[in-house]
């Protein structure tokens, strides 16, 4: 009953062996005539490359570097991802080779190079002088841990690591920079959110607090929540990438959840993100800054659910501890001030005793921590409504500037 199957196997076991025999111990015994066991694949010189080609079957995909950064030149115009751009530039530049074979140019076709799986080309200029290596990727060594290559000018074919295969057959997807904006986050100095029936305007003030107007009321905001705003937007990744001509798609930004504006210091125009429809769990997404059109998860619409109350700065009392300088509470019975002197706190009235410096410390640290949950009154128009009136206690704490 069992007979086919271990038949089945056999035959897969005999083919693997004449696979071996038939081709790679051939490859292996013309290896005996190497011009080295090992040694570097190519003189690349990484830093000043500035141009990089490669042609497969199925694409050709070209590369330029502008102020350090990579670009996609063709087949189309976009940002590129400097680290996968990168990560091939230096597998090539920095390739030890394993072994190398020489071999008549009519054999090629056994190491998978003619035609190759791809044909990378990398140019630069190196003090005045210009660099060009050609590289020719075949197939993968029968381990998987190699892939045989071609450089041109040099004899032979070589063994070098199968990263060099790996990262030359990347899709163009994998090589284009998926960051939906780049924007400097330390540099803005507005932030505006609008959705659909509400808008949120940030902006910030003379001291760099971020400030905005809800209900007739300045509300100042809390700088890590209100640029959360923007970091978030920074940390989304395309999923797809569509065009980079917004114009042509303007039917996928008919009924968006809204955008976010966000200016820089430097008065330039806004870069705005916009979010356009939605399709399977995902949205249209566009920014300004160049013209893409991308896909991103819908928990990117998040921005828009943050409220006024949750960006707010929550602080009950806001101060810096290093620059507090006296600290007063009252009671009905009791009163008390410590004040500092140089680095030391002691009590205004010597009767007191010593003042323990870590609870003190302790103490300021517990008042900047505090939150409140909920604003009752953005402006106290009655104290007595709210037991304000005759408090329990007052605290009060003062910097060094009175």
């Amino acid at each position: 009953m069992r007979l086919k199957p271990t038949l089945a196997l056999l035959a897969i076991a005999v083919l693997a062996a004449a696979y071996f025999f038939l081709v790679e111990q051939p490859r292996h015994e013309r290896s005996v005539q190497r011009m080295g066991s090992a040694g570097q694949l190519a003189e690349a010189f990484p830093d000043a490359v500035d141009s990089i080609e490669i042609s497969r079957e199925d694409v050709e995909i070209s590369f330029d570097r502008h102020m350090g950064h990579w670009r996609v030149a063709t087949p189309v115009v976009d940002r590129a991802d400097d680290s996968a751009v990168n990560t091939l530039l230096y597998s090539i530049a920095r390739a030890t080779i394993e072994r190398r074979i020489e071999t008549d140019p009519i054999e090629l076709a056994e190491f998978g190079l003619d035609p190759p799986g791809a044909d990378v080309t990398i140019t630069g200029k190196l003090d005045g002088r210009t660099i060009r290596v050609r590289v020719l990727v075949g197939d993968l060594s029968l381990t998987k841990s190699h892939c045989y290559t071609s450089v041109e000018g040099t004899d032979g074919v070589s063994l070098a690591p199968a990263g060099i295969r790996r990262y030359a057959m990347r899709s163009l997807f994998e090589f284009r920079n998926k960051r939906i904006t780049e924007v400097p986050v330390d540099e803005l100095n507005r932030i505006l959110v609008a959705s659909r029936g509400q808008s949120i305007d940030w902006h910030k003030n003379d001291s760099q607090d971020w400030i905005t107007i809800h209900h007739g009321d300045s509300i100042r905001g809390d700088s890590s929540a209100v640029e959360g705003i923007a970091k978030r937007l920074r940390g989304l990744r395309a999923k797809n990438i569509l065009t980079t001509n917004r114009r042509t798609v303007n039917e996928l930004f008919t009924v968006g959840d809204g955008s976010v504006s966000m200016w820089t210091e430097d008065g330039a125009s806004p870069i705005v993100i916009e979010f356009g429809n939605r399709k399977n769990g995902r949205c249209y997404i566009s920014n300004s800054a160049d013209e893409r059109v991308a896909l991103v998860d819908t928990t990117a619409l998040r921005v828009f659910r943050w409220t006024v109350e949750e960006l707010r700065n929550k602080r009950l009392i806001d101060f810096d501890t290093n620059s507090a300088a006296k600290l007063t509470l009252d009671t009905a019975s009791r009163s008390a001030t410590i004040i500092k002197r140089d680095s030391d706190w002691t009590f205004e009235n010597p009767e007191y005793g010593r003042v323990d410096q870590t609870r003190a410390g302790r103490i300021l640290n517990a008042l900047r921590a505090l939150e409140f949950e909920k604003v009752v009154e953005e402006r106290l128009v009655d104290k007595n409504a709210y037991g304000l009136s005759s408090p329990s206690f007052e605290l009060t704490v003062y910097n060094r500037n009175g």
